[in-house]
């Protein structure tokens, strides 16, 4: 009963460091990534409903 315990021990402790190790190389490289593109990606959402013809001004307004 005391080797099922220890090995179950061994495998989460080698399992937290294995999935430590794997959020080191990811955040990692995700920082590079950020790095290269100074400029961010922004999308505006504009909800509109029978709006033709009011829309233009509305986005050129933006």
């Amino acid at each position: 009963m005391l080797y099922i315990f220890v090995f179950f021990i061994l495998f989460y402790i080698l399992n937290g460091i294995y999935y430590l190790i794997g959020l080191y190389f990811v955040n990692r490289d995700h920082r590079k990534v950020c790095l290269e593109n100074s400029e961010p990606f922004v999308s505006i959402v504009v909800a509109a409903r029978n709006e033709e013809k009011t829309i233009r001004k509305c986005l050129d307004c933006l």
